[in-house]
């Protein structure tokens, strides 16, 4: 939808300020070539008290997590290259074996960045196999929720000095691997009488976005972005749709050590009347983001983000959330690395189970050096759900134990 159109937008730059972070801070250790490479085994440890986010857990669990992660660079030129991040392991628990899954990690993709007079072009394909329902908030009752997703398009940027265009095109597959949210809206009051298709979430979409951006000063950048989506769903259980975006933004270096942003726009969604269940009316609704990012000291940086999004999950075509997240790194030393998060949600869904619901989590991590080559993480989440619907509350203690070894 027009909302994760946008989202797309920024993994963009997300992925380029990594490749170049990994290239300054020397982070390919081996060479074949032309070609930077890195290769990474991570073994993790997990102890989950309600991995099926239950009202009433029945037992807690031990989950193993061994994962092989590769990395490679290939300089076609001084300013083009092609790179690969690709990291698959395997998520196996001891009691609760229908969780069991193959992972493909998130960050895994294959870009290619190429720069020609004043254009920047990005083709990439991202893939991802996950099983984690704590990411959806509207997820309860099942921790089997996760599926298959492919995102391939590119991004052009045109820079004219002060004005920046930018367009772009994502097209989306999720192909659902598990059958616990179908599940879920079966038992739940709005069911259908013929029962839920374990595809009932699988879908395609057609995103486009374009941004206009303009150089006021060094300092201060602003304009207008625009999104739209198209999504397609295989099962008549939930409706197509369309949603289109657009909005001004801001966004400042307030001081040398403070920058933020601020966005909003109109959000206009559309469905399809044919399906099982009833279509959702139109909405015209609203998004808006607000973010400061702030470099306390030399230790220490924090991040504060507030907005509302509007946008699909897993047991709706449409859900409206609120939220506010914060979250900060100290840099205990040259190797130590503290982390410490906190969120909340108020969201509404507004099709099947339409429910109203707030979730509050908070996290503490912190990552120690063993020797010059293995690193060990650890890492304690909480997360509570409060929902006005029925067994649909739940509370999730679980602590991570990570060591990455570095060839």
């Amino acid at each position: 939808m027009a909302q994760e159109a946008l989202n797309e937008f920024a993994e963009v730059d997300r992925g380029r300020l990594a490749r170049k972070q990994a290239i300054d801070r020397n982070l390919y250790n081996l060479k074949a070539g032309p070609v930077l490479m890195r290769f990474d085994a991570l073994m993790g440890f997990e102890f989950n008290d309600n991995p099926q986010l239950e009202e009433h857990p029945r037992e807690v669990d031990f989950a193993f997590r061994p994962e092989l992660d590769m990395a490679a660079l290939w300089a076609l030129s001084a300013r083009n290259a092609l790179s690969l991040n690709l990291g698959v392991g395997y998520v196996k628990y001891v009691n609760n074996t229908d969780l069991d899954h193959v992972l493909i990690a998130p960050r895994s993709e294959i870009a290619l960045d190429i720069y020609t007079g004043d254009f920047a072009i990005n083709v990439h394909e991202r893939v991802s196999q996950t099983q984690d329902p704590v990411r959806d908030p509207t997820v309860s009752g099942t921790g089997d929720f996760g599926g298959l997703e492919n995102t391939v398009g590119t991004r052009v940027d045109w820079d004219l000095n002060k004005l920046v265009l930018s367009v772009g095109y994502d097209h989306y597959n999720f192909i659902s691997t598990s059958s616990g949210v179908a599940k879920t809206i079966q038992r739940g009051t709005n069911a259908p009488s013929g029962g839920v298709a374990n595809n009932a979430q699988d879908r395609s979409s057609e995103l486009f976005y374009g941004r206009a951006a303009l150089r006021v000063s060094p300092a201060v950048t602003t304009g207008v972005e625009a999104s739209g989506g198209l999504t397609d769903y295989e099962n008549d259980f939930f409706h197509d749709n369309s949603q289109f975006s657009i909005g001004p933004f801001l966004e400042a270096q307030i001081s040398r050590d403070v920058k933020g942003r601020a966005a909003g726009g109109y959000v206009r969604s559309d469905f399809d009347r044919r399906g099982i269940t009833p279509a959702p009316a139109a909405v015209n609704d609203f998004y808006a983001e607000l973010t400061v990012e702030h470099q306390l000291s030399q230790f220490l940086n924090h991040r504060l983000a507030v907005g509302r999004q509007a946008g699909a999950g897993a047991e709706s075509e449409l859900v409206t959330l609120y939220y506010a997240r914060y979250d900060n790194n100290w840099n205990i030393n040259q190797y130590s690395i503290l982390h410490t998060a906190l969120f909340y949600e108020n969201g509404r869904e507004r099709s099947s189970i339409a429910e109203r619901f707030e979730r509050v989590g908070a996290s503490v991590g912190i990552t120690v050096p063993l020797s010059r080559k293995l690193n060990m993480g650890a890492a304690y989440q909480f997360l509570y759900k409060d929902s006005d619907q029925a067994n649909r509350d739940y509370l999730q203690n679980s602590v991570t134990v990570d060591l990455r070894y570095a060839f």
